[in-house]
C-alpha cells in the first residue's frame, strides 16, 4: 500500500502526485495534507510514503513542516520525495530528513521537477516574461521518478547545485522570509474592482483565511496564511494583486491540467 501524501496551491503539484499516482496504479492513493492537519489524522500504516511537495522561499512550505513533525509512519520501509521548484537549488532534501529521522525515518528517493516559478510575483523588481520549461521535460522527469519509485529504487538526484546558493544565501533568504511570513505578504494582498465575486479564491484557500463580504474577497488577519499564491493565479479575471510588486504586469501561472474543483477538494472534508 502507498500513500501519497501532497500539497498544492497552483496545481503543478497535485498533477505530479496524480502522475505517480497512476504511475504505480492500484494501492496507490492521495492525501491532502491540508485535510489531514486539519481533521488531527497521526499518520500512515502503508508501507510505502510518498511526498510531493512545492518549494517555498528555497525550503517546505511551512504547512509541510508541521505535517512533518506530525505525521508518524511506522509501518514504512520506502519513503520518497518529489519537490516541485521553479528551478533554483536548495537544502530541501536534509530538511525533509532530518524531520523524518525524529521517527527514525529517510528518503530512498528524491527529486525535484522543475517548472515556472510561480513566486516570481512576488517580485518587487521588475520580471521579464516566464519562459516556461518544457512541459514534456517535467513530465517526463516525473514518470522517470515514478518508475524508480515503482521498483522501489535508491534513488537521490539533486539536479542542478550551486553550494554557494545553497549554504549560504538561500538559507538566510528562507530564514528571513520565515521570521517576516514571507515578509507580510498576506498583508498586501487585495481584489481590484475588476473581481467578480466568484469565490474562487475563497474556495481554493487552503487555510481558510479567505471570506467574500458583499461579493468581495477579505483575508481574516487572524488566520495565517499558507503562501500557496492560489488565490492571485487563479483568480479567473485577474483582480487580485500584491501592493508593492509588479504583479499587475506578470502573467498568472498555474497547471492547466488542474482545475480549480480538483485543487479545492484538498480541503473538502474539513469542518465548515
Amino acid at each position: 500500500m502507498t500513500d501519497i501524501f501532497y500539497f498544492t496551491g497552483t496545481g503543478f503539484t497535485l498533477h505530479a502526485a496524480d502522475m505517480i499516482k497512476s504511475e504505480l496504479g492500484e494501492g496507490a492513493t492521495l492525501r491532502p495534507i491540508v485535510e489531514f492537519l486539519a481533521t488531527g489524522q497521526e499518520g500512515s500504516s502503508a508501507e510505502t510514503i510518498g511526498l510531493v511537495m512545492p518549494m517555498h522561499a528555497f525550503g517546505l512550505p511551512d504547512i509541510c513542516r508541521r505535517f512533518l513533525k506530525r505525521a508518524q509512519f511506522p509501518k514504512a520501509t520506502y519513503v520518497f520525495a518529489l519537490i516541485v521548484r521553479g528551478g533554483a537549488p536548495s537544502l530541501i532534501r536534509g530538511e525533509i530528513d532530518g524531520l523524518l529521522s525524529r521517527q527514525g525515518k529517510h528518503l530512498h528517493a528524491f527529486m525535484y521537477a522543475t517548472t515556472v516559478n510561480t513566486f516570481d510575483i512576488v517580485s518587487v523588481f521588475p520580471v521579464p516574461p516566464t519562459v516556461g520549461v518544457e512541459r514534456a521535460r517535467f513530465e517526463s522527469d516525473i514518470l522517470k521518478f515514478a518508475s524508480a519509485v515503482r521498483r522501489q529504487d535508491q534513488s537521490i538526484d539533486l539536479g542542478y547545485r550551486n553550494l554557494v546558493l545553497e549554504n549560504f544565501l538561500f538559507p538566510l533568504i528562507r530564514a528571513v522570509a520565515r521570521a517576516t511570513r514571507y515578509f507580510n505578504l498576506e498583508k498586501d494582498l487585495y481584489a481590484e474592482p475588476s473581481c467578480i465575486g466568484c469565490s474562487t479564491c475563497e474556495r481554493l484557500c487552503p487555510a481558510g483565511k479567505i471570506y467574500l463580504a458583499n461579493g468581495k474577497p477579505i483575508w481574516d488577519p487572524s488566520i495565517k496564511c499558507e503562501h500557496c499564491l492560489a488565490c492571485i493565479h487563479r483568480c479567473p479575471v485577474k483582480a487580485i494583486q500584491i501592493r508593492h510588486t509588479q504583479s499587475k504586469t506578470l502573467e498568472r501561472l498555474f497547471c492547466p491540467e488542474v482545475s480549480v474543483e480538483a485543487i479545492a477538494a484538498q480541503k473538502a472534508s474539513l469542518p465548515s
